[in-house]
């Protein structure tokens, strides 16, 4: 799925996104096996003793996906995944908690949906969080997203791109 011309490369002060690279591999080994990232997401794989296999199998699922590094040091991922014609799932990890709370995920989303809100056709970003995980649910309510569906197991959250940008963008 095509979804408009995206930049490979994106900073905001101390946040940037640049495209996952191979050198990433041992990076995203650690950051899967040590959190439960991926099936909050409802993206489950089979985890792999080989890093190797982790870096494909990511760069197989997600249509975008960027390394977010905050001053420069690895902190987490952001990418977006399922794209239809306007809407896309998306999946944001800092699995450090020495690295949360210092803005670089609120920031690595801005960015992301900054550029998508110029160059995509993307105009729905849908997330799935855990229903227990009420840290998420406020960093991203925090956002503007949503609640779309709640199930047993986890909420649905939506957020309209363009709209959010205007909204932004209004005189106050």
């Amino acid at each position: 799925m095509r979804i408009g011309k995206v930049p490979r490369h994106m900073k905001d002060g101390p946040v940037s996104l640049r495209p996952l690279s191979i050198l990433d591999g041992p990076f995203l080994q650690r950051m899967v096996q040590e959190n439960d990232i991926l099936s909050s997401s409802g993206l489950d794989m089979p985890l792999s003793a080989y890093w190797v296999s982790i870096w494909w199998w990511m760069r197989k699922r997600y249509d975008v996906l960027y390394i977010v590094e905050h001053r420069s040091e690895r902190a987490g991922v952001i990418g977006l995944y399922n794209l239809t014609v306007d809407t896309a799932e998306l999946s944001l990890v800092i699995p450090d908690n020495h690295k949360r709370r210092l803005g670089a995920g609120s920031s690595a989303f801005r960015i992301l949906e900054g550029a998508l809100e110029k160059s995509s056709l993307i105009r729905t970003v849908a997330i799935r969080v855990r229903k227990d995980n009420d840290r998420a649910l406020l960093f991203w309510k925090g956002l503007g997203f949503k609640e779309l569906h709640v199930s047993d197991e986890e909420v649905t959250m939506t957020l309209h791109i363009r709209e959010t940008i205007r909204a932004d963008k209004s005189p106050s």
